[in-house]
């Protein structure tokens, strides 16, 4: 009686210690896997995805998976804008953004280049300030893989915006907000003449600049916040484990010392015991 009510309890204790710890890491698990999947930006997942495309297409095609992934990451991310290539040997940039308000009113354009190359080219700005002017839009943005020496994830340079690519959405969406802005003060201050010139003066304005890169810099603290979140559940995750094991050898070191006072009347406890030569 007294061996039967040792296996029982051995075996309950250890069955209880490890169903319940289980129970609570996979819930603690999942509702943390949840909120971090919810949070997770588009952005993010995008740049993911075109880096691995990047790094599994030849040099040759490197240019143009560079423009598609571009384009489409605007296409998904603004449906009511119209998202339209420029057609290889056209003079301009990669992709031009027209941009529309919630109500259909035209509200601007931004003109997007992209660049695949290990280097920087200063070269590349006066080019697009010439596309600027050609397409008659109001914003240009080159994304590059190389960014200028002075310049970390994003900033203004010489009136163009330039990007890295995982900041793409972000600063898209950053931009088009505030032309959407810009297109409603023009509207409200219809009938004046210098309503075109209120307008340039904003968009080359400091002020611009700063709420530009005030939306931004909030949109890459959040990717911050998110890989840290994900650090810290990892570890989280990995401590709960090795409590687990302990529990288990904790209770198979009881066991075992109950096997070396009791003996071989000890009754077998089947999860306790080591794999006989023919079951290893």
């Amino acid at each position: 009686m007294i061996e039967a009510e040792i296996e029982r309890k051995v075996d309950k204790a250890s069955r209880k210690a490890e169903s319940e710890t289980a129970k609570r890491i996979e819930a603690e698990h999942r509702t943390r896997e949840l909120q971090l999947e919810k949070k997770l930006s588009d952005a993010k997942r995008q740049a993911t995805e075109l880096k691995q495309k990047l790094e599994q297409s030849s040099q040759q095609t490197q240019g143009e998976v560079v423009e598609l992934e571009l384009e489409n990451i605007l296409g998904k991310a603004f449906p009511d804008d119209e998202i339209e290539p420029v057609a290889k040997g056209k003079k301009g940039a990669d992709v031009l953004q027209r941009v529309y308000s919630a109500g259909g009113q035209y509200c601007g354009t931004i003109i997007w280049e992209a660049k695949n190359t290990r280097s920087w080219s200063k070269a590349w700005l006066g080019k697009l300030r010439s596309d600027l002017r050609r397409a008659k839009a109001e914003l240009a943005v080159l994304v590059s893989t190389a960014l200028p020496k002075d310049v970390s994830h994003f900033a203004q340079v010489d009136g163009v915006w330039v990007t890295e690519f995982s900041l793409v959405l972000g600063l898209a969406t950053a931009l088009r907000t505030n032309l959407v802005q810009a297109a409603l003060m023009k509207q409200s201050s219809k009938g004046k003449h210098e309503k075109m010139e209120l307008l340039y003066e904003y968009l080359s304005s400091t002020g611009f600049k700063h709420r530009i890169e005030g939306i931004v810099e909030a949109f890459r603290s959040m990717q911050d916040d998110l890989d840290k979140e994900r650090q810290t559940m990892e570890k989280q995750w990995a401590k709960r484990d090795m409590q687990i094991q302990v529990v288990v050898q904790n209770v198979a070191g009881m066991y075992g010392d109950m096997q070396g006072i009791v003996g071989q009347s000890l009754p077998k406890i089947r999860r306790l015991e080591l794999p006989s030569a023919s079951e290893s």
